[in-house]
């Protein structure tokens, strides 16, 4: 991670996988809580299209954006999750029977569509701009995307439609978290308006001074969409997230795969139209050590194709892993700290 943030909200699984405490781990994704934490900790992961994972169990922000994502260091793990973790009735929508059966090592007949990276990064508001980064990030992934042609597979630069962000995501938070507060057996909370008196109550543990507020869902409680206005606003979204952005370029330049900065806002075009995503891993910033990596976005059901392109990804780009800065080094002594 260097000396940079982990991202979120999947951080915990994402460093828990980088740091080898675990060959494997599940994550979250609402809007870029898979992307950006696997990204920054240098693991493949995967966002399903919606839908083809359970939501049960799972801490709702907006039902209609949230999946549960495998997190892993190859894409043999990957897979194999994916073939534990999809609901019957979807694996049928994956030709070959299984999503091992994808791990094919080859990108030849793919074709790819590549985004311009100098076009695409985080607001100054998620992260501070770093010259050096911008610039190692620009250059590394553009020669990444030129060695993809060497391995058979088609490349070609693309552009997709300008899209906003997800204004609408938290209007679901506080119906779908008091759904599933009723749900639990033992809670003695069972509304957000609950949860937030707790919290006030127990300042001093529930603000920290780094963030000593609860602003995220005071926004929440206080949308005034109408179940009927929160439903057209998500379908307007999910069609022009479809056929206005993805589906079109898809469609409009013949390519079955879109790859961006994993460092930008390409997460509001998987997630608007609940489209499945890919995490690959690339290289390290000179300027910190953190790692980066590119994001892979295709039509609803090609989990089994962006497995492909993980199964010949670090081959193709000629990646090469580098272990945490924390691992390296002499084997601590028993009398260390």
């Amino acid at each position: 991670m260097g000396e940079q943030s982990a991202g979120g909200s999947s951080s915990g699984p994402c460093v828990a996988v980088a740091a080898g405490l675990a060959p494997i781990s599940i994550g979250t994704d609402t809007n870029g809580s898979l992307l950006l934490p696997a990204t920054r900790c240098d693991v493949f992961a995967l966002k399903p299209t919606l839908g083809v994972l359970s939501q049960e169990g799972i801490v709702p922000i907006c039902r209609e954006f949230d999946s549960a994502g495998p997190i892993a260091k190859c894409a043999e793990d990957i897979a194999a999750m994916m073939d534990i973790m999809v609901e019957p009735e979807h694996l049928s929508k994956q030709p070959s029977g299984t999503y091992s059966s994808m791990l094919t090592g080859t990108l030849e007949g793919i074709r790819i569509g590549v985004l311009d990276p100098k076009n695409w990064s985080l607001p100054s508001a998620v992260a501070t701009p770093v010259a050096s980064i911008n610039k190692q990030q620009n250059e590394e992934i553009s020669a990444a995307f030129e060695r993809l042609q060497a391995t058979g597979a088609t490349v070609k630069e693309v552009e997709i439609a300008s899209l906003d962000g997800l204004e609408v995501d938290d209007s679901g938070f506080k119906p779908d978290f008091e759904e599933y507060l009723r749900g639990l057996e033992s809670s003695k909370v069972r509304t957000l308006g609950e949860v937030m008196e707790f919290m006030e109550s127990n300042a001093d543990l529930e603000f920290p001074p780094e963030s000593p507020n609860m602003g995220r869902l005071e926004i929440a409680d206080s949308f005034l969409l109408s179940i009927e206005e929160r439903k057209e606003a998500i379908r307007k979204m999910r069609e022009f997230g479809r056929n206005e952005a993805i589906n079109k370029c898809l469609v409009d330049n013949n390519i079955d795969v879109i790859l961006g900065p994993g460092d930008s806002e390409i997460d509001d075009y998987y997630s608007a139209a609940g489209y499945p995503m890919a995490c690959l891993p690339l290289s390290y910033c000179d300027y910190n050590k953190r790692p980066f990596g590119v994001c892979a976005l295709a039509s609803e059901y090609q989990e089994g194709l962006l497995i492909q392109l993980m199964s010949a990804w670090d081959q193709a780009v000629k990646r090469k892993r580098v272990l945490p800065t924390c691992l390296e080094g002499p084997t601590p002594s028993s009398s260390s700290v």
